[in-house]
């Protein structure tokens, strides 16, 4: 059984993803920070590659070109002007 904190986090992230689905397409130009600790490169610039989903955790995260998973929505900004392709 799910407990409340986890079920209010899955509830946020699922409303988080789908609002990012409503107004950011596949192919939109994203700007995102790494987390790994060992990639020390700044922001990257790149493109999704899905649409925005929630994981079991209660985060929102979206596939981008050329890394595999996904990057946390949070970590993500969409670049004004870089249409979807």
């Amino acid at each position: 059984m799910m407990d409340r904190k986890l079920a209010s986090r899955m509830a946020a992230a699922h409303q988080a993803a789908k609002k990012w689905n409503e107004s950011n397409p596949v192919g939109t130009l994203v700007i995102y920070r790494p987390r790994h600790p060992l990639c020390d490169v700044g922001m990257v610039q790149t493109r999704t590659r899905s649409e925005a989903w929630a994981l079991g955790c209660g985060i929102a995260v979206v596939s981008v070109e050329d890394i595999s998973g996904g990057v946390d929505l949070d970590r993500c900004m969409v670049v004004k002007g870089g249409d979807a392709r």
